[in-house]
């Protein structure tokens, strides 16, 4: 929990680095958060349909592409709409994640511009795993001290 906290403390530093606890835990409990909210909005709520605007908020938010969603919900009409709990969470979370991912990438001496293949359906979560799991540097490198927790 106490690495969730950090992330959230530090919900937009850029700067710095992140370990791969921090990481994998603050990733967890996102995915966690999101699927129970997921669960009361289908239990409580009905999805909105923003059309097009809904699935760009989608792909932001899944890292699939606007083409496949967009064909994902000409074949399947009864599932468009967007759910709104989840959203207004995954949206909350984006910059969070972002920046606990930029620290990630810090850790193993990479700059942010490594974090844009994450943009790519299917390479992107292929990317996200490994550098997720890479050991960062020992010591110092030159995005700062190494992570204390």
């Amino acid at each position: 929990m106490k690495y969730t906290i950090h992330c959230l403390k530090n919900y937009a530093t850029f700067r710095g680095r992140a370990s791969r606890k921090e990481m994998w835990c603050f990733a967890l409990f996102s995915i966690i958060i999101f699927d129970i909210l997921a669960f009361i909005d289908t239990l409580f709520l009905s999805p909105i349909d923003l059309g097009q605007v809904g699935i760009f908020i989608e792909s932001i938010i899944s890292g699939l592409s606007v083409p496949y969603l967009a064909h994902y919900y000409e074949l399947h009409p009864e599932e468009t709409g967007l759910s709104i709990l989840p959203t207004i969470w995954g949206l909350a979370m984006l910059i969070p994640t972002i920046a606990v991912e930029v620290r990630r990438l810090h850790d193993i001496n990479l700059g942010w511009i490594h974090f844009l293949p994450t943009f790519v359906p299917i390479i992107g979560w292929i990317w996200w795993i490994v550098f997720g799991c890479i050991r960062g540097s020992e010591g110092v490198n030159k995005y700062g001290d190494k992570p204390e927790i």
